[in-house]
């Protein structure tokens, strides 16, 4: 997708192009809408933008602020579409309805089911004769698109007290634990240098040799781990180098099993230091994940280390 386009007293902004083509459609779209009528956020994100004005087939359609010309194709994509728009609405009216009756709660609403209600009304138009089974037969086929992977089946699988008690244990284990370092410092931080030295060479498109034995031999992880344990070793000072920008921070307190970690303990994993240069990610206390697992040459803290467990 293009860069935003900068708003001047000709262009117009596509949201608010959207917004008035869609409240003059009129009526009937009730379900797709909020409380003043304007379309839902996840309206416009799920089933206005790919399956009616297309951004990636229509690159003119893309930016923020449109000319003229391309606002008035905008709106006259969104007026084309009015009545498969309220079929959309009557579907998924229909599907919600169908959703409770079979008593299922997994998933958001929207999330399942905008753009298979913007298929059906594509393919069968309004809900009619046999409309019933046709939601009934969707709702049970997003259920089962899980494969029994929901929320409620996640806290079902840790209601075990022994396997609660277990994955407690091992998580605990993981986040404090870190091999120390055992091979020669020496080696990593030479081979490091040399790594450095050929980022600012002239040289063919592609990883050097240097950076390629670095990655193979897992002295990313070495380095990394040395310059933490051992920066007397590496700098010649026991304290980490300022001018690289890394944390002194202390590690934050693991997630609990079955609990998503806090906006706060995501902030204080992503503020670890990150050398551009030394393509390295240092975790911010002596006692933490093993860096080699996360990569070696670029070592970053997986998304799975600070979700739910």
């Amino acid at each position: 997708m293009p860069p935003p386009s900068q708003p001047t007293d000709a262009c117009r902004s596509r949201a608010l192009v959207i917004d008035r083509a869609w409240r003059g459609l009129g009526p009937g779209l009730e379900s797709l809408s909020g409380p003043g009528g304007a379309p839902l956020t996840r309206t416009v994100k799920l089933i206005v933008l790919p399956l009616i004005v297309r951004p990636s087939l229509c690159p003119e359609l893309a930016a923020d602020f449109l000319e003229p010309a391309q606002a008035a194709r905008l709106d006259a994509l969104v007026q084309e579409s009015g009545a498969r728009l309220r079929a959309t609405a009557q579907w998924f009216t229909l599907l919600k309805k169908t959703r409770r009756a079979l008593g299922i709660v997994a998933g958001h609403p929207q999330d399942l089911y905008f753009q298979r209600c913007f298929e059906l009304a594509t393919e069968y138009g309004a809900p009619s004769a046999g409309a019933d089974a046709v939601a009934r037969g969707v709702v049970e086929d997003v259920a089962d698109a899980g494969g029994g992977r929901t929320v409620e089946a996640l806290k079902g699988h840790l209601a075990d007290g022994a396997r609660r008690a277990r994955l407690d244990e091992e998580l605990a284990a993981e986040w404090a634990d870190r091999h120390p370092v055992a091979a020669d410092v020496g080696v990593a931080v030479a081979l490091t240098g040399e790594v450095l030295e050929a980022c600012g060479a002239a040289r063919p498109v592609g990883n050097s040799p240097q950076y390629t034995a670095m990655v193979e031999a897992g002295h990313g992880g070495l380095f990394g781990r040395a310059l933490w344990a051992h920066a007397d070793e590496v700098w010649g000072v026991e304290e980490l180098p300022a001018h690289l920008g890394l944390t002194a921070r202390q590690a934050p307190p693991r997630p609990e099993v079955g609990r998503a970690a806090s906006t706060a303990l995501v902030s204080a994993l992503r503020s670890t230091g990150y050398n551009e240069k030394g393509q390295l990610t240092l975790h911010s206390h002596q006692r933490r994940c093993r860096l080699e697992r996360y990569g070696a040459g670029v070592t970053r803290v997986p998304r799975a280390a600070v979700g739910p467990v």
